[in-house]
């Protein structure tokens, strides 16, 4: 009797957990919240696997799709932001059409460019949810450590096994993590401005402390000749949109003295430009090359895709006309509720 006792109760148990989490999947909200933290571990991944990012991608999709009003969805297609995505990936098979390749080939080439359709899914998606700030946060925490390891990988080379690996370079290859550096720069300098601005000192120090990493990484450890010409043009264009002209020229003229007495410490990074100018130097350079958005490539796609889905989500739910308030960048922004 005892034993029978037990069995019915483990038996109730089972019954009453099998209906919490049907319960818990049944939620529109717990769903959309579960999309939410697919993105997060989408993000954390980008730097380290294609292969769990991919998964994430997979079970992001999947989860989404049970949670999408479709009529609010065709709703937001007729913005510019959405389907101008589309468009572009629309072209992209139209071009593979006729090109003067195998079929296989032609397939792949297209189906690169497939991810431009995850751009109004996302907008969609932190249009109405308030954790667009975590995905971007939990980039910069996964780019961190990867930094961390490039460091610790420079000093102890013996620190990451595969011998065959550039040193200071763990996962994948410097055009990706030099890309990921310089994202994690301007990111983190966002973040510093705002901690100042709220009166944060301590944070805004330590973010500031986090954005020399990242470059003295670049000019020290391992540098790309794509974030090398991207890096002073984001910084001018950044300066003199957010800081007003006067200070952006004292803070560019600082950044200059820097990078000039970076120069004369870094052989890497005289290396890596003298590259750049022996490839201007050469008849048949592919110079365009320099300025390749990467939007094939799976990670760099992927983080141009996450970027402009997460930010145009949480932009588009601010008022028109106005500005990007300090509270949008740290996640105390109320927003707009999280029910689709």
């Amino acid at each position: 009797m005892q034993y029978a006792s037990s069995d019915q109760n483990t038996a109730a148990g089972n019954e009453v957990s099998t209906h919490r989490l049907w319960g818990d999947w049944a939620s529109v909200s717990r769903r959309s919240r579960l999309a939410d933290q697919f993105a997060i571990l989408m993000a954390i991944s980008l730097p380290w696997s294609t292969t769990i990012l991919g998964i994430f991608t997979a079970l992001w999709l999947i989860t989404l799709a049970t949670v999408i009003d479709m009529f609010q969805f065709r709703k937001q297609l007729s913005r510019p932001a959405c389907w101008l995505p589309v468009a572009l990936f629309c072209l992209a098979v139209a071009g593979m059409a006729w090109a003067d390749a195998p079929l296989g080939a032609r397939t792949y080439a297209g189906g690169t460019m497939a991810k431009l359709l995850a751009i109004p899914l996302l907008i969609y998606q932190f249009e109405r949810s308030e954790n667009g700030i975590r995905v971007f946060l939990a980039f910069l925490a996964s780019c961190t450590a990867l930094l961390a390891l490039s460091w610790l990988n420079w000093l102890d080379p013996r620190t990451v096994l595969p011998s065959d690996r550039p040193v200071g370079v763990p996962v994948k290859n410097w055009i990706t993590q030099g890309v990921e550096f310089v994202l994690c720069i301007f990111g983190a300098a966002a973040l510093a401005v705002v901690m100042w601005r709220k009166q944060r000192p301590y944070a805004a120090t330590g973010l500031a402390l986090l954005c020399a990493a990242f470059f003295l990484n670049m000019a020290f450890v391992a540098s790309s000749r794509t974030s090398l010409v991207s890096l002073p043009v984001l910084l001018l264009i950044s300066t003199l949109r957010y800081i007003g002209w006067r200070r952006a020229i004292a803070l560019n003229l600082t950044i200059v003295i820097a990078a000039v007495l970076t120069w004369f410490l870094a052989p890497n990074l005289r290396e890596r430009i003298d590259s750049i100018q022996q490839e201007y130097s050469l008849r048949d350079s592919r110079i365009t090359s320099l300025f390749n958005a990467h939007l094939s490539d799976y990670v760099e796609g992927w983080i141009y895709v996450m970027g402009v889905g997460v930010a145009g989500g949480m932009i588009s739910k601010l008022p028109k006309s106005s500005a990007i308030p300090d509270d949008a960048l740290t996640g105390s922004d109320p927003g707009v509720p999280a029910g689709r």
